[in-house]
């Protein structure tokens, strides 16, 4: 009996089955406890790798206890799309941004689309001066509601003028600020909503406003738990293990599998440059690529040694099928050629019956001075053999049958013919 617990979601479901069992079966009851059709399942964590609806349990060679979780990226697809058709509506919509210029006490009023970057705003026109300006950008209320506004201050430094200026606070601006929790109500919406009913969802709202805000060049996200992940990454051929970036504010770990065991390649701070940063993940890349090389070239070599002992075996398996086919039939041979000397000597000994019993049956041979008709005859055998006897007159050719019969030639096989004329009298066995 084997032990499986499976995860997908907040769920978790403890299964036991014979390890007679097949992949399909544990779908299948997952399907009635999940409510997840096996259609749209896919079932992960095996160590050997993905394997099929049909393959048996006993063939993967598990363990006890297993660990095994659920992804469902059909269903993930449709709720991915409905977060796209949502931000597709917004982007098609109009914003109008309200600059006010405190120092001069004057408003600027920008009507943009929403698929346009603040990178794009011609803020030349407006008559600001450099190097730093102070901005607060909102968006308009709708009319139904209080025109109540909050906003905050974005700073813009110039580039030329940009090393005069050591520490953001001089400004007056906060570290919170700085990574984007201000409390301003004109920020985009978070990145991990609060009211997300499991980590899935959560994940799928985090890679679609991600998308929305950096575009659709990012690196892949995995949809599951820590566990489920590292098993996607670190279990299976070495060519198919990947490392895995894990982001907890505000650091970067970059975990790697190396053989038997997982350790973090790299921690990237906070506060790290871009420069170093892409300097740490080349770095990174470089060792995984170094380390991957090596496990492949031992995996190669691994299954090369199990490629000939595989082949070995075979060998020797044929040879000993072949030694028993051999033997069996030999065996055989031995065991008909016993049977046909049983056979044989069954046949002899029922002829020996039979020739005694005809010669006891044989009446009596007659003296030469006996008053009736005497025949003496003469037969040679195919040896070169003379039977002589003498027969009564009276006697029935049955009785010279008889005689021949008991001497070792039966009727059966042997015909009786006369020497002039040549006649075969076998056939005359009734006078």
């Amino acid at each position: 009996m084997l032990n499986f617990r499976v995860e997908y979601r907040q769920r978790t479901v403890e299964l036991v089955l014979e390890e007679g069992s097949t992949v399909g079966e544990i779908k299948r009851i997952l399907e009635t406890e999940l409510a997840v059709p096996v259609s749209k399942m896919q079932l992960k964590g095996w160590k050997s790798g993905d394997v099929s609806d049909s393959t048996l349990l006993r063939s993967l060679h598990l363990p006890k206890n297993n660990s095994l979780y659920v992804l469902t990226p059909d269903l993930a697809s449709t709720a991915s799309t409905s977060t796209n058709s949502a931000l597709q509506d917004s982007l098609n919509q109009n914003f109008l941004l309200v600059i006010n210029h405190r120092e001069a006490q004057r408003d600027y009023n920008l009507n943009f689309p929403g698929s346009r970057t603040i990178q794009e705003m011609t803020l030349a026109l407006s008559g600001i001066s450099y190097p730093c300006h102070h901005l607060s950008v909102c968006r308009r209320s709708s009319p139904a509601t209080e025109p109540t506004e909050e906003c905050s201050d974005v700073h813009m430094i110039s580039d030329s003028e940009g090393d005069d200026f050591e520490d953001a606070s001089e400004f007056g601006v906060d570290d919170s600020e700085m990574f984007g929790v201000g409390s301003s109500s004109c920020r985009k919406s978070p990145m991990m909503p609060e009211n997300s009913e499991n980590e899935a969802d959560a994940l799928l709202h985090f890679t679609a406003e991600f998308s929305s805000r950096y575009g659709e060049s990012h690196p892949m996200f995995f949809i599951g738990s820590l566990e489920a992940a590292s098993q996607e990454a670190f279990y299976g051929k070495a060519r198919d293990v990947r490392t895995f970036l894990i982001y907890q504010f505000p650091l970067l770990l970059i975990v790697m599998g190396k053989r038997t065991s997982n350790e973090v390649l790299n921690v990237i701070q906070g506060n790290t440059t871009l420069d170093e940063l892409m300097m740490r993940l080349m770095g990174a890349v470089e060792i995984f690529t170094a380390q991957q090389q090596e496990d492949i070239k031992d995996e190669d070599e691994r299954e090369a040694r199990e490629m000939v002992k595989r082949e070995q075996d075979e060998a020797y398996r044929l040879s000993l099928e072949a030694d028993r086919k051999k033997r069996e039939a030999q065996e055989k041979e031995e065991a008909e050629q016993v049977r046909l000397e049983r056979m044989r000597k069954e046949q002899e000994e029922e002829k020996e019956a039979i020739r005694l019993s005809l010669e006891q049956a044989l009446p009596p041979e007659p003296e030469e001075e006996a008053g009736e008709q005497i025949s003496k005859l003469r037969i040679r055998t195919p040896s070169g053999e003379f039977l002589e006897r003498r027969f009564l007159g009276s006697c029935k050719l049955q009785v010279l049958f008889d005689f021949v019969a008991s001497k070792g030639f039966p009727f059966e096989e042997f015909k009786l013919l006369t020497t002039f004329p040549r006649r075969n009298v076998s056939g005359k066995r009734v006078p």
